[in-house]
């Protein structure tokens, strides 16, 4: 029979558990015990004990194991006799501790009574909560005062904290919108809030899903492109309801306001000098009174924008057009600009400050002896940018080709972009011959009033 641990043959078999061991068992106990049981062990073949022999080796093999454990069982008893008397010292502090309160505390209470410190003390508590309940009622009273200074503030429209809470609200109602121009100037003047605010992104699908049943019963969905004037019709409703919530936004917010002015701003590409710029989509002048008197929730958002001065040039084809702003006084350069009355040098200005606006880095040149160039405009764009150079021309009669062929000849000189040349009046048909197909453009009288009426200005 083998070995139970190795599984190698047997040299002997335990006296007490009958379990056969190997050769390398008994090595590993020295010869003579049991691994299982620590009992002697006897050769392969001996007969087994019996009676009061047996009853010996049984003695022998348990006092053996006791002695084996005696190390670990002598460590544990040690431990907890180390824990006990840890113990049981703690518990003789905490009695002297007890010991020693039971004994002082009369007199300190006798000391805190006689010094009268026990009323002190709770004097100062009182006190304390006195002060506390004072400061909370002032506190309450203070905001309560200055929510009724606000809203009396608000009442009257009054411009530095009207600006501000409108400036609050109006960022609040335009943070769930996607803005085409992250705008939002705000100037209250007069009762009446000028608002300046990026126009919604056009966001319309251009394609539409339609699903099919065929005849073999298989359900098919194609795409189809959406018709341009259906995307710009709803881009326009997408524009008017924003509008119209802006407005009633601000109304709201301020009681104390008589009008709003909202204008929409929203990136374009100049369709001549081909730069980017924050061109106006709408602006429109409300009143209160008559917003209040006829604006209904049911009543579509462009017909309740149509009662009020609305500047809005919808186009199914080309979509939405640019239209003037409608800006505080204090932003328009002059009041009943009369181009004709004005001297070289202001109308030369004049232009500069609307190429500015227009978006272009412009550096006037000198008065006399100038080379035939007034103003030197550059466009910062990568694609479409370059050096551009303008002539002004302040005249109550046609600008004739000599004065094109100039600037066509300085344009080359000079290696610009394009010239263009700016005029009071008109231009002769052999001027107009002479600049088709080369980089000169032509602002007449007429277009530049245009132009000015759309960034600020007020020409007659």
């Amino acid at each position: 029979m083998p070995c139970w641990i190795h599984g190698a043959p047997t040299t002997a078999h335990c006296q007490v558990c009958g379990r056969e061991i190997c050769a390398r068992c008994q090595d590993a106990t020295g010869g003579a015990l049991c691994p299982h049981c620590a009992a002697p062990v006897a050769a392969r073949g001996a007969t087994p004990a019996a009676g009061p022999d047996r009853l010996l080796q049984e003695i022998t093999a348990a006092a053996m194991a006791a002695r084996a454990l005696a190390p670990s069982l002598s460590a544990d008893i040690h431990d907890l006799t180390r824990q006990f008397r840890q113990v049981t010292a703690l518990q003789d502090d905490c009695r002297r501790l007890r010991d020693r309160f039971r004994s002082e505390m009369p007199d300190l209470l006798a000391y805190i009574r006689g010094r009268g410190l026990l009323r002190g003390l709770r004097d100062c508590l009182r006190d304390r909560r006195r002060a506390g309940q004072l400061l909370a009622d002032t506190a309450r009273i203070l905001q309560a005062r200055e929510a009724d200074l606000r809203r009396e503030l608000l009442a009257r429209a009054e411009g530095e904290v009207s600006q501000a809470a409108l400036t609050d609200a109006l960022a609040a109602y335009t943070r769930p919108f996607a803005l085409a121009e992250p705008r939002l100037n705000v100037e209250v003047i007069e009762r009446t809030a000028f608002l300046e605010l990026g126009a919604p992104a056009d966001q319309v699908p251009r394609a539409i899903q339609e699903t099919r049943r065929t005849r073999s019963g298989l359900i098919v969905t194609t795409e189809k492109p959406r018709p341009a004037r259906d995307v710009n019709r709803a881009y326009r409703d997408q524009v008017t309801a924003f509008a119209r919530g802006a407005i009633q936004c601000a109304l709201d917010t301020v009681p104390g306001l008589e009008a709003v002015a909202l204008s929409l701003f929203t990136p374009m590409t100049h369709p001549t000098l081909g730069h980017q710029y924050a061109g106006c989509i709408l602006a429109v002048l409300v009143d209160r009174a008559t917003w209040e008197r006829i604006i209904h929730a049911n009543v579509p958002a462009e017909n309740a924008l149509r009662n009020f001065a609305l500047r809005f040039r919808p186009d199914d084809r080309q979509g939405l057009l640019e239209v003037a702003p409608i800006r505080p006084p204090g932003i328009r350069d002059v009041r009943g600009l009369d181009l004709h009355q004005l001297d070289p040098i202001a109308f030369e200005q004049l232009v500069s400050t609307l190429l500015t606006r227009l978006g272009y880095l412009t550096r006037l040149t000198r008065p006399s002896h100038d080379g035939g160039i007034d103003i030197i405009a550059e466009n910062p764009q990568p694609v479409v940018g370059g050096k551009i150079i303008v002539q002004c021309k302040r005249s109550s009669s046609l600008v004739g080709v000599a004065a094109v062929r100039d600037l066509y000849g300085v344009v080359h000189a000079e290696r610009a972009t394009k010239g263009i040349l700016v005029t009071t009046s008109d231009f002769s048909a052999d001027a107009r011959v002479f600049a088709e197909g080369k980089p000169i453009e032509l602002i007449g009288g007429r277009q530049l009033a245009d132009l000015l009426r759309q960034h600020g200005f007020d020409p007659r």
